[in-house]
């Protein structure tokens, strides 16, 4: 794919998506569980529906039926991955192109898009490694005291998905519970600020004990993490599971045991990651299922296993972890899209007429962060194996994602996609600097696009704490938005990266 440059050009495109958003952010959600914060603990905490999204970062032209995620009758989970079809004749109808799930509109811009890419044209960023690190520390730090303040309730362990809880839109009920994805999302955060910061610790201590609050008991044992919230711990009632959602807790529970020595945080990504393979492996054709229906294999429940499989393997040197680790790289292989270097969302099997499983044809979009967590996966089984064919396929993916998803608007500043959410772009950003270590140069570049990115929306768009979802464009006009309602997984991704960035350039200032 080309890419395109031009400031006004990628205004328009983030414009024009956020109206793209606004018109499809109508999901219903259970309105079961509404929770006031004054209630008590024994209060039902249920979540609403699971980890959905209402857009996806690009659509594939591969066999888009096959993408269409099914709902199931009477399952509580809603698809993390709905898949939106191409619908080509209407684009040219229209004279639009539909890219990264964005829509192209050739000439229509507007001055207001225009000033803020004049805006971009201004901004530098010059400083030393150390200087940002500290910058980046000051950052992070004031980002996530307000985000705890309005988000956060310490003493039951809640996590709202919204805030402010008293401005509701169709999609929200007052004081939502945050699902199983969103607090393991905050459970990442708080795990690098602890790396950053080791006064940290007891919160991220603290944080993840109120997981518990999420975990599902079949014959009084722990099953796994739920996406619904109980109104206990070990107290989740649906059984509804997504079975990535226990892999990046995995991924958290790993780095929580690197930062603290608490060995039964190894234990718990243990359990875990043994859980996900014990109950998602597909035995006849290779992959994990995405959630408990067993109905498709998502990259995003595939490349995410890979790394943490070769840290379990270093942590505890049982060779089954390495063997695994390559045997979901060689199916997540199979979602890659050759011509852009980059991964398909998914794909599905079908039985033929004599009951044999029949391979589909991989589909359903691009996301930034399935191209990610393969970049990390791959870059780690490169680190332990030597095998040059992992370090290929890192940098591959490396550049493929930067080439696909990524727009310059300056010399420094660089539009991300921002549609459906920007917890996904933090996903990459930790497959470029999981990168680093072994290519360093290239993956410096593609790091600090998203340190001076965020530096300009946080120079230029900071409001009572918080920064935008869209770097370029700033506060616009969809659902997300200051004033309106701003989510979880959003913000605490805008933190999360600011601690990893300042995390890796302490790293480097020393070395």
């Amino acid at each position: 794919m080309i890419k395109r440059k031009g400031a006004a050009l990628v205004a328009g495109f983030c414009f024009l998506s956020m109206m793209i958003f606004s018109a499809c952010s109508n999901a219903t959600v259970s309105t079961d569980t509404v929770v006031d914060e004054n209630d008590s603990e024994d209060s039902q905490h249920d979540v609403t529906n699971g980890n959905q999204e209402d857009l996806q970062q690009g659509v594939s032209d591969s066999n888009p039926q096959d993408a269409q995620q099914d709902i199931e009758d009477g399952n509580s989970i809603v698809s993390q991955k709905d898949s939106t079809e191409n619908n080509s004749e209407n684009s040219q109808q229209n004279n639009t192109k539909n890219i990264d799930g964005e829509t192209e509109m050739e000439e229509t811009l507007t001055s207001n898009l225009e000033d803020h890419s004049k805006l971009a044209e201004t901004f530098t960023n010059d400083l030393e490694m150390k200087e940002f690190a500290d910058r980046n520390k000051k950052r992070a730090t004031e980002l996530a005291e307000q985000f705890y303040k309005d988000f956060y309730i310490a003493d039951k362990g809640f996590l709202r998905l919204y805030y402010p809880p008293e401005v509701l839109t169709q999609t929200q009920v007052k004081n939502e519970p945050a699902t199983c994805w969103e607090y393991g999302a905050l459970m990442s955060m708080q795990s690098q600020l602890a790396i950053m910061d080791q006064e940290q610790i007891p919160m991220l201590n603290h944080v993840n004990e109120n997981l518990d609050y999420y975990g599902f008991l079949k014959e009084d044992k722990l099953w796994g993490y739920v996406v619904r919230r109980g109104s206990k711990k070990l107290g989740a009632t649906d059984p509804g599971m997504a079975y990535d959602d226990n892999e990046w807790l995995v991924i958290n529970f790993l780095r929580s045991y690197e930062v603290t020595g608490k060995k039964e945080y190894l234990e718990k990504a243990e359990f875990l990651m043994n859980f996900v393979l014990e109950e998602a492996w597909f035995e006849p054709l290779g992959g994990i299922f995405w959630d408990s229906r067993h109905e498709a294999r998502h990259s995003c429940s595939n490349q995410p296993t890979i790394k943490p499989l070769v840290d379990l393997y270093q942590h505890t040197g049982k060779e089954e972890y390495l063997e695994w680790a390559k045997k979901v790289y060689d199916f997540a292989i199979t979602l890659k899209n050759p011509e852009l270097n980059i991964y398909e969302d998914l794909v599905r099997a079908h039985q033929d007429a004599n009951g044999n499983w029949v391979e589909g044809i991989p589909g359903g979009g691009y996301y930034t962060y399935n191209t990610g967590t393969m970049i990390s996966g791959a870059a780690a089984l490169y680190g332990v194996t030597g095998e040059e064919k992992y370090l290929e396929e890192a940098l591959s993916a490396a550049k493929g994602a930067y080439d696909y998803f990524s727009r310059s608007v300056s010399e420094t500043v660089t539009y991300w996609p921002c549609i459906s959410n920007i917890w996904f772009n933090c996903i990459l950003l930790r497959g470029y600097i999981d990168l680093y270590e072994y290519a360093p140069e290239q993956a410096k570049v593609y790091i600090m696009t998203f340190q001076n990115s965020m530096d300009f929306a946080y120079e230029n768009y900071l409001y009572e704490g918080y920064m935008p979802i869209n770097w370029v464009r700033g506060w616009g006009t969809q659902e997300r938005d200051k004033n309106l309602r701003m989510d979880a997984l959003d913000h605490s991704a805008n933190i999360e990266m600011y601690a990893m960035l300042a995390n890796w350039q302490k790293a480097r200032s020393v070395e």
